[in-house]
């Protein structure tokens, strides 16, 4: 479809009334759902280009990468032990104050696992830049943890504390996050750090001694940001792959449309 057809199917569907849009959805009723779905994959496929093309540059501070998230939440997907996460709030404070409120013991996001039941799931984000080792070995073949990591996976743990001891049983809160159609609950809170990149793992003793050190803390879980880039292309593929079936619902795709044989 191209040239006036475009043009001309533009200016109808700019000026249909309502009787137009209700009589194509009694004839197609999932060209809306399609047109919809079709619309939100292509602002996720920017949004990973975003990604990428900062990941690459370096010139972003923590800040910025924590707008990003906080407008791209779907792209924390998955967490690491495949529950599905959303946000419950930006920049929550963990203790001393309401989790909404000034002051305390700020982190940037406090997430909920997707589920019948809903417990909540603290996310600290570093920056790609952030080191993940020191450049010295510290004897046989292994690294010195970075101050960068080690800090980063002591607030995650020390958020997940006060929250849960201070911040969850603030009444406020708890009527907040327990009411409602999807309640969250806080129990032992699960925590995940971003921080790095696995392209500074460039031999054998570097990337044995970061990935013992995550596999053996229990909490938080840790995840660079290449990873979790990797992780949102591949929820963008599953999510072209579903979109496959209505992405032509009416068959357009098998329509070449000449400007010539419209008569209107």
């Amino acid at each position: 479809m191209k040239g006036r057809a475009a043009e001309l199917i533009q200016a109808m569907t700019d000026q249909a009334s309502e009787e137009f849009w209700d009589a194509i959805e009694q004839i197609q009723p999932n060209l809306f759902r399609a047109v919809a779905l079709t619309k939100l994959h292509e602002i996720r496929e920017n949004a990973v280009k975003t990604f990428e093309n900062q990941l690459i540059s370096g010139d972003w501070n923590e800040g910025d990468w924590q707008t990003f998230f906080e407008d791209n939440t779907w792209i924390f997907g998955y967490g690491l032990r495949y529950q599905f996460l959303s946000t419950v709030v930006a920049q929550p404070n963990y203790g001393g104050t309401t989790v909404t409120g000034q002051g305390g013991q700020r982190g940037d996001f406090l997430t909920a696992s997707e589920a019948d039941l809903r417990f909540t799931v603290v996310v600290e984000i570093k920056k790609p830049g952030s080191r993940l080792l020191e450049t010295q070995l510290y004897r046989n073949k292994v690294h010195v943890l970075s101050r960068d990591l080690i800090g980063g996976v002591t607030q995650v743990q020390s958020n997940c504390r006060t929250w849960e001891m201070q911040g969850s049983q603030l009444p406020e809160n708890r009527e907040q996050l327990e009411s409602g159609e999807a309640p969250s609950y806080t129990i032992q809170p699960k925590g995940i750090l971003i921080i790095g990149n696995l392209q500074e793992l460039d031999n054998y003793a570097k990337r044995t001694t970061f990935e013992l050190f995550r596999r053996n803390v229990q909490n938080p879980d840790v995840i660079t940001f290449d990873e979790l880039l990797a992780r949102s292309k591949h929820l963008l593929l599953n999510e072209e792959r579903s979109l496959r079936p209505v992405s032509d619902p009416i068959g357009t795709s098998e329509v070449d449309f000449d400007d010539e044989e419209l008569d209107f």
